[in-house]
């Protein structure tokens, strides 16, 4: 018997089961779905479920919580760069050393919840950076129109395609190396003409990402290291 958490949706009408990265169940219900039935569906796919809790114990990086001391190292566009602080009010930056430089004044040192501030606003400004020229440059490619793109704190996904044709990309994605930058842009750009998996939509990214199932693959052993 396997433990896990139930959410029900108003308008879910099929049964999802979401194993999480720490092996935790999740079950997605109907509202008038039987709590009942569970323990049967989850038997059902027992199989399924314990390659996947062998898949995240041996071979997907686990998440380690970031604790913003000096020392500390933190993935931009795949390299890795040691958190430094400096004296001073100048913003943060990569520097000659290849540190992710982080400015304190002297009242704030040492600061937890300054630090991560400064180093998300970094995250987010570098986001902002590189996804919007690579999006430009994908859509050209792809033949369709600039997308109104927004970077936001996205749990579920790393990108989001609105059926109004707005695109959000999860500011952390830049942590990733740009091959996986350049895929998640595709994705979501290919949305645009199929809001959609369908094997159309696919022919449409490998078009433009042709190692788009390694890109998918690499994701799902290393997210946990694109997080704080």
């Amino acid at each position: 018997m396997y433990k896990f958490t139930v959410e029900r949706g108003g308008r879910r009408k099929t049964v999802a089961v979401i194993i999480t990265p720490e092996n935790k169940i999740q079950v997605k219900i109907p509202r008038s779905f039987p709590e009942g039935k569970i323990p049967h569906i989850l038997e059902k796919k027992r199989r399924w479920i314990e390659k996947t809790f062998r898949f995240n114990r041996e071979v997907r990086r686990p998440y380690v919580p970031k604790r913003f001391l000096e020392g500390e190292r933190f993935l931009f566009l795949g390299s890795s760069y040691g958190l430094r602080f400096a004296a001073g009010e100048v913003s943060p930056h990569i520097d000659s050393q290849k540190n992710l430089l982080v400015y304190l004044p002297e009242e704030r040192r040492p600061d937890r919840d300054f630090v991560q501030k400064e180093v998300s606003g970094w995250y987010r400004e570098q986001a902002r950076r590189v996804l919007i020229p690579r999006c430009a440059e994908y859509a050209r490619r792809i033949r369709v129109a600039m997308p109104d793109i927004r970077i936001k704190s996205l749990t579920r996904s790393w990108g989001r395609c609105s059926a109004a044709g707005k695109i959000s990309f999860a500011w952390n994605i830049v942590m990733a190396p740009l091959f996986i930058v350049d895929y998640i842009v595709v994705h979501e750009l290919c949305h645009l003409q199929h809001l959609n998996h369908s094997p159309r939509f696919w022919r449409e990214v490998a078009a433009y990402s042709p190692r788009f199932r390694e890109c998918r693959e690499w994701i799902r052993v290393h997210q946990g290291m694109l997080r704080f």
